[in-house]
Order: structure tokens, then sequence, then C-alpha cells
């Protein structure tokens, strides 16, 4: 995700518009914050739960599959 969002800052380096220079900076920012959410729901129980996220090698069971249709 960091990489993507490199890539896309990187490749609009030239741009001379301010109105897109803001919108690509705040496109770059909320993609950080995002990535800085999912990174510390790797760490955090109860955020797991709330973004439905599965702790690696961790399956969810039948019946919270069951839950969620």
């Amino acid at each position: 995700m960091r990489q993507t969002v490199r890539m896309q800052f990187k490749s609009r380096a030239l741009e001379e518009d301010p109105t897109k220079i803001e919108a690509y900076k705040s496109d770059a920012v909320r993609a950080l914050s995002n990535y800085m959410v999912y990174k510390s729901a790797q760490d955090d129980k109860k955020l797991q739960k709330a973004m439905n996220l599965n702790t690696p090698g961790e399956k969810k069971s039948d019946k919270e599959d069951d839950d969620s249709r």
C-alpha cells in the first residue's frame, strides 16, 4: 500500500495546478492514514474485530460466517 502511494506521489511530482496538488496531497494523507490504521489493527484484537480482520493463521469460525450473512 505504501509503495502504491509512493509511486502515485512520484508520478504526480511535476504537477503545477495548485488545485490538483491539494487533491493529490489529500489522497496521499488519506491513504497513509488508512495504512496506519490497518497496521495498528494487526496488533489490536479489538480493532481487528471492528475491522473484521483475522490474525495471521486464524480462521473465522463457522458461526461467525453465519452471523455475517
